[in-house]
Protein backbone atom coordinates (compact mmCIF):
# COMPACT_ATOMS: atom_id res chain seq x y z
CA UNK A 1 0.00 0.00 0.00
CA UNK A 2 2.71 2.40 0.80
CA UNK A 3 2.51 6.05 2.05
CA UNK A 4 -0.03 7.99 0.46
CA UNK A 5 0.98 11.16 -1.49
CA UNK A 6 -1.10 13.64 0.77
CA UNK A 7 -2.25 14.02 3.90
CA UNK A 8 -5.92 14.42 1.70
CA UNK A 9 -5.47 11.14 0.59
CA UNK A 10 -4.69 9.85 4.15
CA UNK A 11 -8.16 11.26 5.32
CA UNK A 12 -9.98 9.81 2.56
CA UNK A 13 -8.55 6.31 3.46
CA UNK A 14 -9.41 6.71 6.64
CA UNK A 15 -13.37 7.75 6.51
CA UNK A 16 -13.78 5.01 3.60
CA UNK A 17 -12.77 2.62 6.37
CA UNK A 18 -14.56 4.17 9.01
CA UNK A 19 -17.40 4.26 6.85
CA UNK A 20 -17.41 0.75 5.53
CA UNK A 21 -16.72 1.28 1.93
CA UNK A 22 -13.64 -0.54 1.94
CA UNK A 23 -15.20 -2.77 -0.62
CA UNK A 24 -16.56 0.08 -2.80
CA UNK A 25 -14.28 1.25 -5.73
CA UNK A 26 -13.58 5.28 -6.44
CA UNK A 27 -14.22 7.01 -9.50
CA UNK A 28 -12.59 10.11 -9.11
CA UNK A 29 -12.79 11.71 -6.01
CA UNK A 30 -16.43 9.67 -5.35
CA UNK A 31 -17.13 5.88 -4.71
CA UNK A 32 -18.71 3.63 -7.36
CA UNK A 33 -21.59 1.92 -5.76
CA UNK A 34 -23.79 -1.03 -6.89
CA UNK A 35 -26.86 1.13 -7.12
CA UNK A 36 -30.05 -0.82 -6.12
CA UNK A 37 -32.67 1.07 -8.13
CA UNK A 38 -30.80 0.60 -11.32
CA UNK A 39 -28.19 -1.85 -10.62
CA UNK A 40 -25.51 -0.25 -12.57
CA UNK A 41 -22.16 0.40 -11.17
CA UNK A 42 -21.91 4.32 -11.35
CA UNK A 43 -20.82 7.15 -9.11
CA UNK A 44 -22.23 7.42 -5.57
CA UNK A 45 -22.48 9.98 -3.12
CA UNK A 46 -19.76 12.38 -1.83
CA UNK A 47 -20.97 11.54 1.70
CA UNK A 48 -24.20 10.30 3.00
CA UNK A 49 -27.27 12.77 2.27
CA UNK A 50 -28.89 11.65 5.87
CA UNK A 51 -28.14 10.90 9.35
CA UNK A 52 -27.82 7.52 11.02
CA UNK A 53 -29.01 4.04 9.13
CA UNK A 54 -31.15 5.69 6.66
CA UNK A 55 -28.10 7.72 5.23
CA UNK A 56 -25.76 5.13 5.73
CA UNK A 57 -28.34 2.69 3.06
CA UNK A 58 -28.69 5.58 0.44
CA UNK A 59 -24.69 5.92 0.90
CA UNK A 60 -23.87 2.37 0.16
CA UNK A 61 -26.67 1.46 -2.58
CA UNK A 62 -27.81 4.48 -4.54
CA UNK A 63 -26.13 5.98 -7.42
CA UNK A 64 -26.19 9.85 -7.82
CA UNK A 65 -28.19 9.62 -10.45
CA UNK A 66 -30.83 7.45 -8.89
CA UNK A 67 -30.60 9.68 -5.62
CA UNK A 68 -31.17 13.13 -7.85
CA UNK A 69 -34.67 11.13 -8.99
CA UNK A 70 -35.59 10.50 -5.83
CA UNK A 71 -35.28 14.17 -4.18
CA UNK A 72 -37.25 15.09 -7.27
CA UNK A 73 -39.96 12.77 -6.69
CA UNK A 74 -39.48 13.76 -2.66
CA UNK A 75 -40.75 17.44 -3.75
CA UNK A 76 -43.83 16.20 -5.43
CA UNK A 77 -44.94 14.07 -2.29
CA UNK A 78 -44.35 16.85 -0.09
CA UNK A 79 -46.59 18.91 -2.15
CA UNK A 80 -49.25 16.83 -3.59
CA UNK A 81 -49.60 15.27 -0.03
CA UNK A 82 -49.19 18.61 1.99
CA UNK A 83 -46.05 16.91 3.82
CA UNK A 84 -44.17 18.44 6.27
CA UNK A 85 -40.29 16.34 6.95
CA UNK A 86 -40.14 18.39 10.70
CA UNK A 87 -43.37 16.31 11.48
CA UNK A 88 -41.69 12.64 12.71
CA UNK A 89 -45.54 10.73 11.35
CA UNK A 90 -43.92 12.34 7.83
CA UNK A 91 -40.67 11.78 7.72
CA UNK A 92 -41.27 8.41 8.48
CA UNK A 93 -43.43 8.27 5.73
CA UNK A 94 -40.43 9.82 3.03
CA UNK A 95 -38.04 7.53 4.97
CA UNK A 96 -40.53 4.74 3.49
CA UNK A 97 -41.32 6.49 0.07
CA UNK A 98 -37.49 6.58 -0.40
CA UNK A 99 -36.78 3.13 0.76
CA UNK A 100 -39.23 1.73 -1.67
CA UNK A 101 -38.24 3.84 -4.88
CA UNK A 102 -34.13 3.34 -4.17
CA UNK A 103 -35.02 -0.26 -3.49
CA UNK A 104 -33.20 -0.06 -0.30
CA UNK A 105 -32.33 -3.05 1.82
CA UNK A 106 -30.56 -4.15 5.03
CA UNK A 107 -27.26 -5.80 4.66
Amino acid sequence: MGFPDTLEDAGRRLQRRRSGAEGRSTVGEVMAVNCSRCGSTARGLARAPLPGAAGQAVLAQSCEPCWRAWLDLQVKLINEHKLSPAKPEHFERLIGEMNAFLNLHDD
